[in-house]
C-alpha cells in the first residue's frame, strides 16, 4: 500500500507540472478532496478523479470532460447517495467516463446524459427512478452496469448511435400510475445497438416506443416479466435477433410497427409468444418457440412473412384474425412447423385440392372451390375465413381446437371427425348456408356444434356424443335446420338462445343430462303430425309419432309430436286422417 501511495503521489505531482495534458485527483471522504464535487471544481477537461471507498452524499454536475473511477487496489464500495437533488450525476460535457460507482435512492436518474461520446460502465444503481437516462445524446457506450429496483434501467430519448452492452437490470419497480416500467427503454431513438444485456423480473423487459427505428437488438436475455420485448407506435426497420425470452407472459409484441425483422430468437415457457397487432410488413423467421400457450398471433395486420419458425409443445400455435380481408393477406410458409408438422395457410386461392396431409393447422382465408379431404390436423384447427363453396370431407380434426368457420358460406362440411378438442368440435360464426352433414363430433371440452350469428345452415345426420357442455347450441342464429342427428350423453343436448325460425326434428336425444332448452317460442321442434318431431329417451309416449303426449321444452315451447322409438321416422307410420288428429294442419309432405 505504501508503494502504491508513493507512486500515485509522484504521478499526482507530475500532473501539476506546467504543460502536462491531464491531472489526477484522489477523492477521499476524509482526505484533501473530501467530496467528488470539490475535485470536479478543481479539474479541467481530460483529468481523472480517483475515488476511494466511502459514502458521498452529493450530486454532481459534469460540465467538463472528466473520468470518475475507483482508486485501484482499494476495497469497498463507492456510494453516491441522494442528497435532495433528483439527479445523481448530470453529464453535460462530451467524452466523460463514469466507472465503478454505486448510485442509490435518487428520485430522478442516477446518471443523466445530454452530451455525446461518454462511457458509463461497471456501475451499480439501486432504488433510483431510472439508472441511466440519455436525452438527445449519441455515440455513448453504456456497458456492464447493474440496475436494481428502479422504475426503468436504461432510457434513451431522442438518442442515436449508442451502444448498450452487457448490462443487467433486475427487480424493476412497477407503478401502475407510470406509463412504462422497463429494463431498457428507447423512445424516438434510432440506430442504437442493444446487445448482450440481461433483464429479469421487470414489467417490460425491453421497450421500443414512438418511432424508434433501425435499432439492433442482439443476444439479449429477458425473463420473468409481463412483456419481454414491447414495440409500440410506428417503430420500423428494427432487427431483433438471437435474443432469449423465458417465463414471460408476452415474449414479443408489436403494436402499429412495420418493416421489422425478428429472427433466430428463442422463446421458452411463455404464455403468448409473438403478437403482431395492427403491424404490417414484418418478417418473422427461424424463431424457436418451446412450451408456449399461444405461439404466434397476427391481428389486423397484413403483408407479414413467416418462415422457418419451429414451435414445440404449444397449445395454440398460430392464430390470424382481423376485421377486414386485408388482415389475412400474409405469407405463411409450410416451413413453419409445430412439433415437426407443417402449418398450411392459403390466402385468396381457388380450386386447390388438399388431400392426405398431416399438418399442425390448415387455414383457408378468402378461398373458394377447395377440396379438403382425408387430412389430419394435429395441433390447432381447420380455419375457414371468408371462404365459400369448399368441400371439407373426411378429415380428422381431433385433439386440437376443432373446426372454426368465420364469415363463410355455401361450404359442405361432411364426414369429418371432430373429437376430444379443447373447445368446440365445429364452431360457426357469422356463417350462413353451409351444410354440416354426417360428422362425428364427440368428447369435446366445450360444445359439439356451436352456431353464433349464423343463419340458414343445415345440420344433418351427425353423431354428437359426450361433449362436456352442449351437443348443438345456437346463439343469435336463425332459420337453421337440425335434422336426423344422434345427440347422446351431453350435459345439454340442444340449446337455442336468442334465435328464431329454426326447425328441429327427427333427432334422437338420448341420455343427455338435460335434453334441450329454448329461451324463445319462435322455433319449431316438430313438423306437424305427419312428419313429427324428435325421439326423447326421457319421454314416455306411444306412437311414431305420438299425437297425445307432447314433450315440453321450457314453459312456452314443445315437441308436439315426439317419437317413442329411436329413429322412429324410419319405421312404418301410423298415419291418421286429419279429422282424427284434430283438424286441418295445413299442407305437409310425407318424408
Amino acid at each position: 500500500m505504501l508503494k502504491l501511495a508513493i507512486v500515485l503521489f509522484i504521478l499526482l505531482i507530475a500532473g501539476t507540472v506546467p504543460g502536462a495534458e491531464a491531472k489526477m485527483y484522489i477523492v477521499d471522504d476524509d482526505g484533501f478532496y473530501s467530496s467528488i464535487n470539490e475535485a470536479v471544481l478543481a479539474a479541467v477537461d481530460g483529468d481523472t478523479l480517483y475515488v476511494k471507498p466511502g459514502i458521498y452524499k452529493e450530486h454532481i454536475l459534469l460540465d467538463k470532460s472528466l473520468t470518475i473511477m475507483p482508486l485501484r487496489g482499494e476495497e469497498g464500495g463507492i456510494f453516491l447517495e441522494y442528497d435532495g437533488n433528483p439527479i445523481g450525476i448530470k453529464v453535460q460535457a462530451d467524452g466523460c467516463v463514469i466507472e465503478g460507482l454505486t448510485i442509490t435512492n435518487f428520485t430522478g436518474p442516477g446518471i443523466y446524459v445530454n452530451s455525446d461520446g461518454n462511457d458509463i460502465r461497471d456501475n451499480l444503481f439501486i432504488n433510483d427512478l431510472h439508472a441511466v437516462f440519455l436525452n438527445s445524446s449519441s455515440h455513448n457506450t453504456i456497458e456492464d452496469n447493474l440496475a436494481r429496483r428502479c422504475l426503468c434501467g436504461i432510457v434513451l430519448q431522442n438518442s442515436a448511435e449508442n451502444t448498450i452492452k452487457n448490462n443487467q437490470a433486475e427487480d424493476g419497480v412497477y407503478n401502475a400510475d407510470r406509463l412504462i416500467s422497463a429494463g431498457i427503454l428507447l423512445h424516438s431513438s434510432d440506430n442504437n445497438t442493444i446487445t448482450g444485456n440481461s433483464v429479469a423480473r421487470w414489467h417490460r423487459g425491453i421497450v421500443l416506443h414512438v418511432q424508434s427505428n433501425s435499432n439492433l437488438l442482439d443476444d439479449n436475455l429477458v425473463s420473468d416479466g409481463a412483456y419481454g420485448l414491447w414495440m409500440n407506435d410506428s417503430c420500423e426497420d428494427n432487427e431483433i435477433k438471437r435474443c432469449r425470452f423465458a417465463n414471460t407472459t408476452n415474449a414479443i409484441e408489436l403494436r402499429v410497427c412495420s418493416g421489422n425483422l425478428i429472427r433466430d430468437n428463442q422463446l421458452k415457457d411463455i404464455d403468448h409468444g409473438i403478437r403482431i397487432l395492427t403491424s404490417p410488413g414484418n418478417l418473422i423467421r427461424n424463431n424457436q418457440l418451446d412450451d408456449i400457450d399461444h405461439g404466434i398471433w397476427i391481428s389486423d395486420s397484413s403483408a407479414n412473412v413467416l418462415e422457418e419458425n419451429a414451435l414445440t409443445d404449444v397449445v395454440l400455435g398460430l392464430y390470424v384474425d382481423g376485421d377486414s380481408e386485408d388482415s389475412f393477406r400474409n405469407q405463411i410458409a409450410e416451413s413453419n412447423t409445430m412439433d415437426g408438422k407443417p402449418i398450411i395457410y392459403y390466402y385468396d386461392r381457388s380450386g386447390v385440392r388438399v388431400e392426405g396431409r398431416e399438418c399442425a393447422q390448415l387455414t383457408l382465408a378468402y378461398c373458394d372451390n377447395f377440396t379438403v379431404q382425408k387430412n389430419v390436423i394435429t395441433n390447432d384447427a381447420l380455419f375457414l375465413y371468408g371462404s365459400r363453396d369448399n368441400l371439407i370431407r373426411n378429415n380428422d380434426i381431433s385433439n386440437c381446437y376443432g373446426m372454426y368457420i368465420h364469415d363463410s358460406s355455401h361450404n359442405i362440411i361432411e364426414g369429418n371427425l371432430a373429437c376430444k378438442n379443447r373447445f368446440s368440435g365445429i364452431f360457426l360464426v357469422d356463417s350462413s348456408s353451409n351444410r354440416i352433414d354426417e360428422n362425428t363430433v364427440s368428447q369435446n371440452n366445450k360444445n359439439g356444434i356451436l352456431l353464433s350469428g349464423s343463419n340458414a345452415n343445415q345440420i344433418r345426420e351427425n353423431v354428437i356424443e359426450s361433449n362436456l357442455d352442449t351437443g348443438i347450441i345456437l346463439i343469435s342464429s336463425n332459420e337453421n335446420e337440425i335434422v336426423e342427428n344422434v345427440i347422446v350423453n351431453n350435459s345439454l343436448g340442444i340449446s337455442i338462445k336468442e334465435s328464431r325460425a329454426n326447425e328441429v326434428y327427427h333427432n334422437n336425444l338420448i341420455d343427455n343430462h338435460e335434453q334441450a332448452s329454448d329461451d324463445g317460442s319462435d322455433n319449431s321442434w316438430d313438423r306437424g303430425p305427419l312428419t313429427g318431431g324428435n325421439h326423447w329417451s326421457d319421454h314416455i309416449c306411444t306412437g311414431d309419432p305420438c299425437y297425445d303426449r307432447p314433450r315440453m321444452i321450457g314453459e312456452e315451447t314443445a315437441d308436439n309430436y315426439p317419437f317413442q322409438s329411436r329413429d322412429g321416422w324410419h319405421l312404418g307410420r301410423n298415419i291418421l286422417e286429419a279429422d282424427d288428429i284434430g283438424g286441418n294442419h295445413g299442407e305437409e309432405e310425407e318424408v
